[in-house]
Formats: structure tokens, C-alpha cells, sequence
């Protein structure tokens, strides 16, 4: 079962990234983690966030070291749809969808208005700025730019326990991206970049060489990700489809808790090589193709050094039954 949440969903609330986005929705939950580091998980049907496979337009993106804060690096103004499949999802993204799958499309360059601008802020001194812009270069060439920064620099404890309810922060995010469309050919990529830093803890906190001897809590993120869409199509035969998926991801993100530091590196590569096609009639429907994932970690928690490298080499085949879209029925 898979529930669509499309942007007009999405303006029945004021929110600012993915994290705020299901607030009008009952089948997923954000829950903080924490109010030191202001970190958010979701849960689906019971179950945490780890078990969700979090999609950026069916690319496994929010995992790994992206999984403490990754629900803010997506803005609202970036989101087109979400799509929220419940139950184990499709085979081709992967196997770590145990719990479900929420896949998110951003606003594609063919589409989108040449000009957007859209600014936010709050009592609690929170302020945002939102600049998307797209133009159509040609017939088949389309281009865009996705621009955010926002930060909350006031000091917040209602509850006068002399922590931050809220960490301080300040994000600039960016994606430049292009499309290419063609009747027998469509391509896509684009790269990103994210910086992100939070400071949490007390009050009176300000960094470890001014005040040593109070708590606090630092994050600085740097992220950068490339990706690539490329598929041939068949005009004759919409059902067929070959199809190609290439994404690179740097996340770097040092850390401290108090006095003890935490430096993590995150490499990944991913690709996916996808056909499909019918059986017969399109009743009959199947995917198949080639996975790829690479997964490069390389950790230091005070004087602990943890180094591991994950090659996952895959193949996959799904085989959809529809009859009359009333009896769905799919074996991976």
C-alpha cells in the first residue's frame, strides 16, 4: 500500500524540511531523539527509522552517517510528492526497506516556476530562505537551481533545566540539477552540497577552549553527492524500459559530546542497472538488472579508530500481477 503526500499536502502546514513534513499525516511519526543534538527519527507502523528505507527519487540517500540529522537536509520547497509504501517495499531499491519505503521527488527543472522565493521565521529566532530557480534551454535541455539557508542562533530553555531545549544552527544547502528529454532517450544528474553546523547543550556553553568545563555539544557536517538518471525508451512499447541509476556521496562530520570528540567519513557509491518489460499482455509485468552498493566508513571516537569498507554486489527480478488495478499481486 502506498500513500502519495503531494505538495498541496504539504502547505497545509508551514514546513520547512522533510522532518516537518508529516505533521499533518497519521501513518508516519517524527520523534526527537534527543534535545541535545535536536536529532529526529521516523517510525512506521511501530517500528524505528532504522528499518525505513529513506529514498531521494529512488535513490537510497538518508542512511549511514545521514541517518542522526538527515530528515533536515531536504527542504519543503525542494519536495514535489512523497511517496510512503508500508509493508517490506520493492526488491529494487535494496533489502533495507524491512519496515516500509519513503521515497521523496524533488522539483524537476522541466516543470518547476522560473522564480520561486520563499522566506520563513518564527518567535523563537528561527529564519529561512528559500531561492529555486528554473529555466528551459531548449527543447529537450531543461536546468535548475534549489538554493536554502536557515538558522536559529537564539539561546532557547523554557523549561529553565539549564540545557538548550533546541540546538543552535546554521545550514546552507544547495542542488544544481539537469534534465535532458528526448522520445528515445532521458537523462538526468545533478550534484549537492550541504554544510551544516549545531551547538547544544548548556546554556552557558559557547565552545570546549572558552568554557572547558561546561557541557555542550558540537556538529559540523560537510555532504557532497553527485547523481546520474539515464534510460532508453521505447515510444512503441511504453511497458519497456532500460534504465540506469549512478549516485557518489562525501559526508564528513566532526563531532564532540562534552570533551569527548568524534570525527566519522562516509564514501558511498551506488548504482543500479534496471529492465523492464511484460509478459504476454501488460498484466504480466517484470523488473530485473544489477545492484551496486560501496559503503567506505572511517570512524575515531576519542582514541577508538573504527575502519570498515561494505562491497554489495547484487541482482534482482520482481514480477507484478495487476488485474484491472483492483488485484496487485508482487513476488521479488
Amino acid at each position: 500500500h502506498t500513500e502519495v503526500i503531494t505538495a498541496k499536502s504539504l502547505a497545509k502546514a508551514a514546513c520547512c524540511n522533510l522532518s516537518e513534513s508529516f505533521e499533518t499525516n497519521g501513518s508516519v511519526s517524527v520523534n526527537y531523539t534527543d534535545a541535545v543534538t535536536g536529532s529526529k527519527q521516523i517510525q512506521l507502523l511501530g517500528l524505528s527509522g532504522t528499518y525505513v528505507q529513506t529514498n531521494i527519487e529512488n535513490i537510497p540517500n538518508l542512511r549511514g552517517l545521514a541517518t542522526t540529522f538527515g530528515l533536515n537536509y531536504v527542504p519543503g520547497t525542494w519536495i514535489e510528492s512523497i511517496d510512503v509504501a508500508k509493508g517490506v517495499g520493492s526488491v529494487i531499491n535494496g533489502y533495507e526497506n524491512m519496515a516500509g519505503a519513503i521515497n521523496v521527488e524533488l522539483k524537476k527543472p522541466d516543470h518547476s516556476d522560473r522564480l520561486y522565493v520563499n522566506a520563513y521565521a518564527n518567535q523563537f529566532g528561527r529564519a529561512e530562505l528559500n531561492i529555486n530557480s528554473a529555466k528551459k534551454i531548449s527543447k529537450k535541455w531543461s536546468t535548475a537551481i534549489l538554493s536554502h539557508g536557515s538558522f536559529l542562533n537564539n539561546k532557547i530553555d523554557n523549561n529553565g533545566d539549564g540545557f538548550l531545549d533546541l540546538p543552535k544552527y546554521n545550514q546552507i544547502n544547495l542542488i544544481n540539477r539537469w534534465k535532458y528529454n528526448s522520445d528515445r532517450f532521458m537523462g538526468q544528474f545533478g550534484v549537492k552540497f550541504l554544510k551544516e553546523n549545531r551547538t547544544g547543550g548548556q546554556v552557558d556553553y559557547k565552545d570546549l577552549a572558552t568554557t572547558p568545563n561546561i557541557y555542550g555539544f558540537e556538529n559540523h557536517t560537510r555532504r557532497v553527492e553527485f547523481f546520474s538518471k539515464t534510460a532508453i525508451l521505447f515510444p512503441d512499447a511504453p511497458y519497456r524500459g532500460f534504465g540506469l541509476i549512478i549516485s557518489a556521496i562525501n559526508h564528513n562530520s566532526d563531532s564532540r559530546f562534552g570533551n569527548k570528540p568524534y570525527v566519522g567519513i562516509q564514501n558511498t557509491l551506488y548504482s543500479n542497472l534496471i529492465y523492464q518489460d511484460k509478459i504476454g499482455n501488460t498484466n504480466h509485468t517484470y523488473k530485473t538488472g544489477l545492484s551496486f552498493m560501496n559503503d567506505n566508513y572511517d570512524e575515531k571516537y576519542v582514541a577508538l579508530t573504527l575502519k570498515r569498507n561494505e562491497i554489495v554486489p547484487g541482482a534482482f527480478f520482481e514480477y507484478t500481477f495487476n488485474h484491472l488495478d483492483r488485484t496487485l499481486l508482487i513476488l521479488g
